[in-house]
């Protein structure tokens, strides 16, 4: 059995800030690129994790790098402990998503941030696994959008912790891009 959080997404009105920024993939690839052109102290004002094929960046929205195809992230002044993308505002509110996040993802350290890397549609169902369940942790819904000018669907969501990150230094980022 799938525990699910229905979330469903329209546009906000004023955007929230940009505070952080996700890759995944080949664009998680450019990111980088784009980020060691950067100075060794432009650098050390951002922080990141990083896993195989994903990169989340936190920083002032300044400092934060720009680049087509990426994700723009912020904070929900109800929801302080969780980054969502900037355009989009959840419903049920910020502060209840959060809560019941970080209850269906305990072992996740805050703050988190929720990766959608979104395609166009009308809403999502973010899945935990139930002990033993070896399905996706993610799956589109079953329903038809209804109003794709104003929502989006998560396909792949992931939820990731920053409680680790780490300031940017070169070395790793080459070393994570495959670069000597």
């Amino acid at each position: 059995m799938t525990a699910a959080i229905h979330v469903t997404w329209r546009t906000r009105a004023v955007p929230l800030s940009p505070q952080a920024v996700a890759a995944a993939g080949p664009v998680a690839a450019r990111l980088v690129d784009r980020l060691l052109t950067f100075t060794d102290d432009a650098l050390t004002r951002l922080r990141g994790v990083a896993g195989p094929d994903l990169l989340v960046l936190t920083g002032e929205s300044a400092d934060l790098p720009w680049l087509d195809g990426v994700e723009y992230l912020g904070r929900d002044p109800l929801a302080p402990g969780l980054y969502i993308p900037t355009t989009l505002e959840p419903a049920p509110v910020a502060a209840l998503l959060e809560r019941a996040l970080r209850q269906r993802a305990p072992q996740l350290a805050p703050p988190l941030a929720l990766v959608s890397l979104a395609e166009k549609s009308h809403e999502s169902d973010l899945h935990r696994p139930a002990p033993g369940d070896s399905h996706d942790s993610t799956r589109p819904p079953s329903s038809p959008p209804r109003d794709s000018h104003d929502s989006t669907l998560f396909v792949r969501p992931r939820l990731v912790s920053l409680a680790d990150a780490r300031p940017l230094v070169r070395a790793r980022l080459r070393a994570w891009r495959g670069l000597a």
